[in-house]
């Protein structure tokens, strides 16, 4: 189902016919509906594991530059850089102790091939004085609260794609005839999702928990496919080592 058919059904189901304009015309624009709908989305993409989870993204950064940013990430689980010639993947870092070992001033760190990569504080509360007595390796992103971002050092002597692989929310339509992963394959959760969090917004416990009911019943199962496909990678993996 498309996202129109998702909106209708979901008017529907719970009687918010106030949550489209023009019924009666079966137009079914957005007038709040969407609201719930999208909510109820990322609500499943939080609660449940699901083949379409995983998401990767690319990015093509310059030389000298030892970051990049990102939306709708919701966990970072792993990061490659390319050039022309190879593919590697970068290790893991805490970020305080990726800060402390690169503690000298941007332009007096030697570029090289980057090593290792830590998920960044974005978030500046204040970053008048930043770079006040000189410039080190601090990223910050104005209005981040939509973003993630990683830094990875060294800072590369050369331009690399740099790709990320890590949990996405699910893409909510921008057209009414699109459609998303949950509307496409599950459409009678989508609508339900939405519907849980319409009973949320009443702060009806009893009819969120019914919805919930169902939802968790209907899911249970793509969760457990999930799991039984994971360990069967994990087993070639073994073997081949």
């Amino acid at each position: 189902m498309n996202k129109a058919q998702i909106r209708q059904k979901f008017v529907e189901l719970s009687g918010r016919y106030d949550l489209v304009t023009d019924y009666y015309g079966a137009d079914y624009t957005d007038n709040g509906a969407d609201l719930f709908l999208q909510a109820g989305q990322r609500e499943l993409d939080r609660m449940f594991n699901t083949p379409k989870g995983v998401g990767r993204i690319w990015d093509t950064v310059a030389s000298g530059t030892y970051y990049m940013k990102f939306q709708e990430c919701r966990a970072i689980q792993r990061v490659w850089i390319n050039n022309t010639e190879k593919r590697v993947e970068l290790e893991k870092a805490d970020y305080v102790d990726l800060k402390n070992e690169y503690n000298d001033l941007v332009a007096s760190t030697t570029q090289n091939d980057p090593l290792w990569y830590a998920p960044a504080f974005i978030r500046a509360i204040d970053s008048t004085d930043m770079n006040a007595t000189g410039t080190f390796f601090n990223y910050i992103v104005a209005d981040s609260d939509s973003y993630n971002a990683i830094v990875f050092l060294p800072p590369p002597d050369e331009a690399f794609d740099v790709e990320v692989m890590g949990l996405f929310y699910s893409t909510w339509p921008s057209g009414e005839s699109d459609t998303s992963y949950w509307m496409e394959i599950h459409p009678m959760v989508s609508i339900w999702a939405g519907l849980y969090m319409l009973e949320v917004s009443y702060r009806n416990t009893e009819g969120a928990r019914d919805w919930m009911n169902a939802i968790t019943l209907s899911v249970s199962g793509i969760d457990k496919d999930t799991i039984e496909e994971e360990m069967a990678q994990d087993t070639v993996l073994q073997m081949e080592g």
